[in-house]
């Protein structure tokens, strides 16, 4: 066994410190926000001043307001017509009443347009101006000294820029139009050098270039420097890149896939250009620390390839390879803030073409929700994972209870899920599936049922990704449910257990050994049941059944002994309608607990799991009643953020939503973060699709064939203490716990109870003496 280094157990004495640290979230929230036609621009504000951030965006011949109602998730409170749909809209104080005012271009008739703020989060005063053709590029400072934010825009058909001098009443006075080359496509305010007022640098599309002229202070500009940009260059923005005082530019490049990194040397002059690729076609980008390092990161909205791409700053303004995020189609703007108020800035994006917004949550430490999608040619409300081609990585079955089929989709190894075929199971629909090696040879077997024929059938894996035709086991069944499968006398081959929804009783079907089936004599149940679980809840070493009791609104426990004796079915109280329910040890105590998913559904606070504690000796009393949603079908558990609890994931239709519960470490569970969908999910597993170390999650959908593919976006990793990942565990690990320890980053809250204390030291040393696998 390795020895304990002597810096930990100085670190026990030295160190005690209590700020607060932020787990990570393994599927940090996604919103998604349709019928907003032409949604080509979004800007994020607090105009209600309530506390949160609301956005703005155009839905076809509107500007849109959303309400953020302190989680962020938003509401459309408010719309005002705009004859065009906008080209960009911004968000500042114009009147200085310290309400944000809504500003922006509209390209398609040619004027500014602004709405006032009446203090109430309202717009009911309107100014306008036919300020050029095309306006596009819009931005907003002081450019004149007298306390008014001015605008300027870019007139892209005429060559222009226009200033909008702020006169303080809610008007504006348009100046002469200023030459800006052939073709400005977009204006940015900024003080690039340092006394107080506000510069200017337009980017110009035929030279690819950006003008640089510097503010004398009372609104007059001069020229000091051209910049050589990408191909064809979209929208920019200012920020401290590199750590000093001074504004530095990033241009999105659409020809060249990149944007360009400017750093300012802070008297209008900027040094050498570098260029990232940026993802195809990126229009936009805006600037913030996403992974709470310091540094300022870049968010890039992409127009062709459905994505949007974050690069993080190593440090000193030079940025790591981008990060690729799924959004809608033709993505043409982009936002920064905290959404949500958990200290982490979230990302927001307009599709242009997909009439959509996608609202990004931040996990924590900087990721986002990344979702793909895949087609399993079924469809259906159960999907099982398991490696059905003995590849070493996880494949996808989908039973489809629209025909009598099933759908494979193979894994390459890497999280691509590759659709392999469809095949008949038999006459009638194919409502559930469970996998298991049902006759001892290594390959997974599989059974289905089908509620509508009542018939249940099983298939040979044959080790390569196929199954046999299948053997019917039963034609006799009452609305056959759930099938699930476990060993029940002790023999390692796994029985079968059907629950019925036509009936109160119970089927178990004996297995030989080798995958040859027998029925038991029914047992009769206190109701109706429908979702089905199996473990050992009294700790006698042998597995034990659980069921929702749907009609009764209990829990059934049947424990079982060897000789395939049943006990008499125990009920348990768990709420209103229980119809999904998994084993799992809730609390780290060693024994099995249950979380019970509740489908009833109240108008004030949707649906609930039900989670109760196993007393021991496999009774149970209730404890957390957790919302998530609206009458959830599909429920499962796993460790999704790599701390050794048990979370809960669960989906519903009607939300078009999956949502996740992630343990405290007490089985008490954090409030839901939902990840949404163009389509309601139906059901949900977990597994590790990547081979990355973290558990992920796949949804079928509620109308179509299509699969959607969640990944984890937390970086787990197996052996905890290899804090430097070099596979060994050595005094290099150590140094970097300590240094973690000291600067109260995550990494270092062991026990992830949101504090930095002796109890991390020791679950470090435990983790440390451990070992890795």
């Amino acid at each position: 066994m390795m020895q304990i280094p002597n810096a930990l157990l100085v670190l026990v004495v030295v160190f005690s410190s209590i700020a607060h640290a932020q787990p990570c979230l393994p599927f940090p929230g996604f919103g998604l926000y349709t019928g907003l036609a032409f949604a080509r621009a979004i800007h994020f504000g607090d105009l209600d001043q309530d506390g949160d951030l609301d956005f703005v965006v155009p839905g076809g011949d509107f500007i849109r307001i959303y309400e953020n109602d302190g989680t962020g998730n938003f509401n459309q409170i408010a719309l005002y017509y705009t004859i065009f749909p906008a080209t960009r809209v911004k968000l500042v104080d114009l009147n200085n009443d310290s309400w944000l005012d809504i500003y922006m271009s509209i390209a398609g008739d040619d004027q500014v347009v602004a709405y006032f703020n009446d203090g109430t989060g309202q717009f009911p005063t309107v100014y306008s101006n036919l300020i050029g053709f095309s306006p596009k590029g819009i931005d907003a400072g002081d450019i004149d000294g007298d306390g008014f934010a001015d605008l300027v825009v870019a007139n892209e058909s005429d060559g222009t820029i226009r200033f909008l001098i702020n006169d303080g009443d809610d008007t504006f006075t348009p100046m002469p139009a200023i030459s800006a080359g052939t073709e400005p496509e977009d204006v940015l305010l900024g003080d690039l050098d340092n006394d107080g007022d506000p510069d200017l640098i337009i980017t110009e599309q035929t030279t690819s270039t950006a003008m640089v002229r510097l503010n004398n202070g009372s609104g007059v500009f001069s020229q000091v420097a051209t910049l050589t940009l990408g191909n064809s260059p979209e929208y920019g923005a200012l920020g401290h890149l590199n750590g000093d005082s001074f504004l530095d530019l990033v241009v999105t490049s659409e020809v060249d896939n990149s944007v360009s990194v400017h750093l300012g040397l802070g008297n209008g002059q900027f040094a050498a250009t570098a260029y990232y690729d940026a993802g195809v076609r990126p229009s936009d980008v805006t600037i913030g620390d996403l992974d709470g390092d310091g540094d300022q990161d870049l968010a890039v909205s992409n127009f062709f390839d459905r994505k949007m791409h974050v690069l993080m700053n190593q440090g000193g303004g030079s940025f790591l390879a981008p990060v690729a995020y799924t959004t809608a189609l033709f993505s043409q703007s982009v936002a920064i803030g905290d959404v949500n108020n958990d200290g982490h800035l979230d990302i927001g994006v307009a599709n242009g073409i997909g009439d959509s917004v996608n609202i990004f949550m931040n996990n924590g430490v900087g990721a986002f929700a990344q979702i793909d999608e895949t087609d399993s040619r079924a469809r259906g409300r159960d999907i099982e994972i398991g490696d059905l081609d003995l590849d070493g990585d996880l494949d996808i079955v989908v039973a489809d209870d629209t025909t009598n089929r099933y759908g494979i989709v193979r894994n390459d190894g890497s999280g691509n899920l590759i659709p392999f075929n469809t095949f008949d199971a038999f006459s009638g629909d194919a409502s559930d599936a469970h996998l298991a090696d049902f006759d001892l040879d290594g390959d997974l077997d599989m059974a289905i049922v089908s509620a509508i024929d009542g018939f249940l059938h099983t298939f040979r894996g044959l080790g390569d990704g196929t199954f046999s035709a299948g053997a019917l086991i039963d034609s006799s069944l009452s609305n056959p449910f759930e099938v699930s499968c476990v060993d029940l006398n002790g023999d390692d081959a796994p029985e079968l257990i059907v629950s019925q929804f036509g009936t109160n009783r119970l089927r178990i079907y004996n297995n030989n050994g080798a995958g040859i089936f027998s029925s038991r004599p029914e047992i009769e149940l206190p109701g109706i049941t429908v979702g089905i679980d199996a473990g050992d809840v009294d700790g006698d070493g042998d597995n034990d059944i659980v069921l929702a009791g749907v009609s009764t609104d209990e829990v059934y426990v049947l424990r079982t002994g060897r000789n395939d004796s049943i006990g008499t079915p125990v009920a348990y109280s768990t709420g209103d309608e229980p119809y999904a329910l998994k084993l799992a040890d809730l609390d780290s105590d060693g024994d099995l607990d249950l979380a019970v998913l509740n489908r009833g559904f109240d108008p004030a606070t949707g649906s609930k799991v039900r989670v109760m504690l196993n007393n021991g000796n496999g009774s149970y009393a209730p404890a957390g009643l957790y919302p998530v949603g609206f009458r959830p079908a599909g429920l499962r558990v796993a460790d999704l953020d790599g701390d050794g609890d048990i979370d809960i994931v669960t989906s519903s239709e009607s939300d078009k939503a999956m949502s996740t519960l992630l343990n405290n470490g007490d089985a008490t569970f954090t409030p839901e973060v939902r990840t949404h969908f163009l389509l309601g999910p139906r059901g949900v597993a977990l597994g590790d699709l990547d081979s990355d170390g973290g558990i992920d999650a796949v949804t079928t959908n509620m109308s179509t064939t299509q699969l959607r593919l969640i990944f984890n976006s937390c970086d787990i990793n197996p052996c905890p203490a290899d804090l430097n990942r070099d596979g060994l565990l050595n005094f290099f690990d150590v140094s970097a716990f300590l240094s973690a320890y000291q600067n109260q980053q995550p990494i270092a809250d062991f026990n992830n109870d949101g504090q930095f204390s002796f109890f991390d030291v020791s679950a470090y040393l435990s983790a440390y003496n451990a070992g890795c696998p």
